[in-house]
């Protein structure tokens, strides 16, 4: 009987054992089958590429040809392919290589840039944008990114969505002064006056003596304050009885108007301004200037009433913040304290609501 148990134990032990024998030599041949595979694929990679590099554009794709069909996983090949295919053929066809690797590997950030490119040379502008954004959103963390995409909307007008991009860029570099520089100019074009003038001033105050970004950096804060070019989305609201020569006049007294307060003569900038809003009743900038030179001259309730029609020009919301402040400035000094504590409560919420909604944002 124990002579039966012991042979059953033996025939299960060398079964169990034959069982792993074999699986351990799939292994091994599996192993050695991928690895051969591997040397193969760089191989061909090898090969092709010194054919191309020789000038042998024919033959080095009928080797990735030959490669791809023997290994079609082998997204290695594919993009060489692609790579050889857009510097010769219709790009159209190096495109379509390159959607079949990035349907495999979407994060595939070399092949992506490898695409975009093909799209610029080949004219495909919206297509281009659109890689832009697929590799800001797998590559979120890289500034070039975002920088390219910024210049590349703003290649087509499309200044908003320009905006957001340089605002990453900046925030993800801040010490790239020239970038800040550019944005500030973005700022500049979408009415954002009071950003454009932080972002000059950062430049100005962190950009070394002597540097070349300084003379820039001023011309620009000179043309927000100065000149009569007022960003890319401003539509002037000149009053239709206005004629060519008031029209010059406009431009050229913007700038005396603004010099004057400058140099804290608020007496004469007064009725300046109050001829730039009456050419332009739209002016932003001069409704503020005035709404200020008259708080400079304790001209409060006058003030108070310039100030209120900022809130009909569309403000963004630091003039908004600003303007607000002011207000509550001025009636602080007209004793108006139910008013002042209205206005300063705004604030407060204001400031609040921001923090509770970005206490999470890194």
């Amino acid at each position: 009987m124990r002579s039966g148990v012991s042979t059953v134990k033996n025939q299960l032990l060398f079964q169990l054992t034959t069982v792993l024998l074999c699986l351990l030599l799939g292994l091994v041949q599996a192993t050695g089958a991928e690895d051969s595979s591997v040397r193969s694929v760089e191989k061909t990679v090898e090969q092709a590429k010194a054919a191309w590099e020789s000038g042998a554009v024919a033959s080095a794709l009928d080797l990735l040809d030959q490669g791809i069909h023997d290994h079609p996983q082998a997204l290695a090949l594919h993009q060489l392919r692609g790579d050889m295919l857009s510097t010769f053929r219709d790009p159209k066809e190096a495109i379509q290589v390159y959607d079949q690797v990035l349907a495999v590997d979407p994060a595939a950030l070399d092949v992506r840039w490898a695409k975009w490119a093909v799209l610029v040379r080949w004219g495909q502008e919206a297509e281009a944008i659109a890689e832009l954004r697929s590799i800001a959103q797998v590559d979120a963390k890289n500034p070039l990114a975002h920088w390219r995409l910024a210049q590349e909307l703003r290649k087509i007008d499309r200044l908003e969505e320009s905006l957001e991009s340089y605002k990453r860029a900046v925030e993800l570099k801040p010490e790239f002064l020239g970038w800040r520089l550019a944005l500030a100019r973005a700022r500049f074009d979408v009415l954002d006056y009071q950003g454009a003038d932080a972002d000059l001033q950062y430049v100005l105050e962190h950009a070394p003596p002597g540097s070349p970004l300084e003379v820039p950096a001023k011309n620009q804060l000179a043309q927000l304050y100065e000149s009569m070019e007022r960003g890319r989305r401003f539509s002037p609201t000149l009053t239709p009885a206005a004629t060519a020569t008031q029209l010059k006049e406009w431009a050229v007294i913007r700038s005396d108007a603004w010099n004057l307060f400058e140099a804290g003569r608020y007496q004469e900038a007064e009725p300046i301004y109050q001829k730039l809003l009456a050419l332009n009743p739209g002016d932003p900038i001069a409704t503020h200037q005035l709404g200020l030179t008259l708080m400079q001259l304790d001209r409060c309730e006058e003030a108070i009433a310039v100030f209120g029609n900022i809130s009909n020009l569309n403000p963004s919301e630091e003039d908004f913040a600003d303007t607000t402040y002011r207000m509550g400035q001025c009636y602080v000094k007209l004793q108006r304290w139910d008013d002042a504590f209205i206005h300063f409560q705004l604030l407060y919420d204001a400031a609040v609501e921001f923090e509770q909604v970005n206490k999470d944002v890194p």
